[in-house]
């Protein structure tokens, strides 16, 4: 399976208003399209409103659908959804290399950077899926997880699902599981990782 993740910064004046009005033009403009689309998996729209950003995901079968559906993404953002944004933002294309518990019917999600290199990738995932995993499934309000990578850039995106912010945070706290695990993954990271919040304000 392979993702695509679109940052999206929103504009300075950005309100709960101007929410619902991107949401409302992304339903409309993108969503249709999207779900006749070949090999089309799933979505989700994260927003952080104190961040004033957001992540656009989609989630397809193959390779070859996730390219085939970039020039319609593309004028999608372009032509409806700019205006919202104080940038016009740069899709990322990852390989998902773990997807684990459900990717819908989380409330908030948290992203963590894997600044991984490719020749490492592999070790770096049998940690993960071998000893980590296994923990965060038992973590109390745990919906789903993803591990999206680029090994070519040596790059790539953790993307955990929660069923509460309370939940969420409290993995993050001193000697909870994302600090030790982070410690675990740490020998193989090129750079140190960066966290973000965010609400589900939409799931394909």
């Amino acid at each position: 399976m392979y993702a695509r993740v679109i940052p999206l910064r929103f504009k300075p004046d950005y309100s709960d208003d101007s929410l619902d009005d991107f949401l409302t033009v992304y339903r409309k403009s993108a969503v249709p399209d999207l779900l006749q689309r070949r090999g089309f998996s799933g979505g989700l729209v994260l927003t952080d409103a104190a961040s004033q950003r957001g992540l656009l995901l989609s989630l397809w079968e193959r390779r070859d659908d996730l390219r085939r559906s970039q020039p319609h993404s593309q004028r999608i953002v372009s032509a409806m959804l700019l205006p919202f944004l104080s940038q016009p933002p740069t899709p990322d294309l990852y390989e998902v290399c773990v997807q684990a518990g459900h990717a819908l019917g989380g409330r908030v999600a948290q992203t963590l950077s894997l600044p991984v290199a490719g020749d490492t990738l592999d070790r770096a995932l049998e940690v993960y899926t071998n000893v980590l995993l296994p923990e965060l499934k038992q973590q109390p309000g745990f919906q789903g997880v993803f591990w999206f990578a680029d090994r070519q850039a040596g790059s790539g995106l953790g993307l955990s699902l929660w069923t509460s912010a309370e939940a969420m945070r409290a993995t993050d706290e001193p000697g909870a599981f994302f600090p030790r695990a982070a410690k675990a993954l740490a020998a193989f990271f090129r750079a140190p990782p960066v966290r973000g919040y965010y609400t589900v304000s939409g799931q394909l």
